[in-house]
């Protein structure tokens, strides 16, 4: 990413480039999964731009996203 971009604008590309990344991971594993869940827990999920881009693209391929509640501030 070029000089004068934005640092914000560069680190969400980076986290919308890694939520595809995870989301085509997850795709992949989609044939061994029975019950048609995935779960998104640690750390990495705090991150909100990560786990809501995560979440709506593993909805979009039909699959549940599960979200833990509870994750510390």
């Amino acid at each position: 990413m070029g000089a004068g971009v934005p640092r914000g604008r560069k680190a969400a590309r980076f986290h919308l480039g890694l939520a595809d990344g995870l989301v085509a991971l997850a795709g992949a594993g989609k044939a061994a999964l029975s019950h048609g869940r995935v779960a998104l827990r640690g750390g990495v999920f705090k991150k909100r731009i990560l786990r809501e881009a995560v979440a709506q693209r593993i909805a979009y391929t039909g699959t549940e996203p599960v979200i833990h509640r509870q994750v510390p501030a």
